[in-house]
């Protein structure tokens, strides 16, 4: 059945397709027999168990579910029908209990032939494919809860407080999507993307052009200092200028989330200890910071490092074609990539499990590009009133404004 039918399938997938809980298979298809074409593919969703014909690497029986006219059969839109497909995503039916991955080579063809309006409230990745995003927030009655971005509504986790040591890759895709309780994105008060990591470890000098800068010399070893879960904030937070302070910075930085423990983590094996991805800005009090050489006197003040405003999951983005910039008041101050990196990811995680235990939840600032306010002329130290934003692609953009 599927061969007369499908001819040769371009691949095959499992999904919630028209969100009545029951697994859905679906195989892309070169546009044919009339089939719903979307660019180069079709999409053919394959219902479980109804007729005796196997799908290939599944071993149930399926029967076809037609498209036709942007319309699923027995009601509900074609995009409603990809919107339950990402919010099923990667965790197991509650009824039959199968796995849905939205698998990259299958599915992305179709997601990037949607119509605009559908593809805008996705983000999507270089591949096509929608990514993960995750936030610590608050629900509707004001509970603290982990909730999942489906186009523009979070959809709170089931059981879930806030992101951390707990919040593994398989919790997150494992635990159940309250829908009925999803509100607006736009709405919600976020807060630090990890509020309580057990460590924030920071790094500095990872920049050729912000040493040159500085007027510093190289190292073959990267600069270390740590914060604490103080002093983190949410990702729009107003922040209080600090009256002992004459000299108040911004420094934008791409923060890496620890999603699987480990100590003396090989450089190799770094990326699986990975969950994924967020922002900071590293505001620093410059004139603490060189009070002595160490520097954590002007790096660690209360609620004064914005992080967030999601958690990307490291599997949904290519980070090191990722852009960093920095904006005060629109003009933009700094402006790079990840991939000049001095000491790359894998580098930092295998020198920092040297020393210590990474731990899920924990945080890493891997250090900013350069264009700081101290070292420009004439200094552009920040004011009451300013708003800094920092942005990475693909992962996401905090907006700060300076109280």
């Amino acid at each position: 059945m599927l061969g007369e039918l499908a001819g040769d399938p371009v691949g095959l997938g499992l999904g919630d397709l028209d969100g009545d809980l029951l697994g859905d298979a679906f195989v892309l298809l070169p546009p044919a027999r009339g089939l719903v074409a979307r660019g180069t593919a079709a999409l053919v969703p394959v219902r479980l168990g109804a007729l005796a014909d196997p799908v290939p690497g599944d071993g149930r029986a399926a029967g076809f579910v037609a498209l036709a006219d942007d319309e699923l059969t027995g009601g509900g839109s074609f995009d409603d029908a990809v919107r339950n497909v990402l919010a099923f995503r990667g965790r197991p039916n509650p009824i039959t209990g199968i796995a849905h991955p939205f698998l990259p080579a299958v599915s992305c063809p179709v997601i990037r032939s949607l119509r605009p309006a559908v593809q805008e409230s996705y983000a999507v990745t270089p591949g096509g494919c929608p990514a993960m995003r995750y936030a610590s927030t608050y629900d509707k009655s004001g509970a603290p809860v982990v909730a999942e971005l489906q186009g523009d509504l979070l959809v709170p986790l089931g059981g879930l407080t806030e992101l951390g040591a707990g919040t593994t890759a398989e919790v997150l895709a494992s635990a159940e999507r309250r829908t009925a309780d999803a509100f607006p994105a736009a709405e919600a008060e976020l807060r630090a993307v990890v509020p309580n990591p057990a460590k924030v470890i920071c790094i500095g000098l990872n920049y050729k052009a912000h040493i040159e800068e500085t007027g510093r010399a190289d190292s073959d070893y990267p600069v270390l200092f740590p914060k604490f879960a103080s002093s983190l904030t949410g990702p729009y937070a107003a922040l209080d200028l600090p009256r002992e302070s004459a000299q108040v910075d911004y420094e934008g930085e791409l923060a890496v989330i620890i999603g699987r423990p480990g100590r003396r983590i090989s450089e190799a094996d770094a990326a699986g200890h990975v969950l994924g991805y967020a922002v900071a800005n590293d505001i620093s009090m410059r004139d603490y910071q060189y009070k002595t050489h160490q520097w954590m006197q002007g790096k660690a003040w209360d609620e004064c490092t914005p992080l967030g405003p999601y958690l990307v999951t490291a599997d949904e983005v290519d980070i090191t074609a990722a852009s960093i910039s920095t904006t005060v008041n629109g003009e933009k101050v700094q402006d790079s990539t990840i991939s000049l990196l001095i000491f790359p990811i894998p580098r930092l995680i295998a020198t920092i499990s040297e020393f210590t235990e990474l731990r899920t939840g924990d945080v890493i600032l891997t250090g900013t590009p350069s264009g700081v306010g101290a070292r420009r002329t004439p200094p552009l130290f920040l004011k009451s009133g300013d708003v800094v934003t920092v942005e990475v692609t693909g992962v996401g953009a905090l907006r700060n404004t300076i109280a």
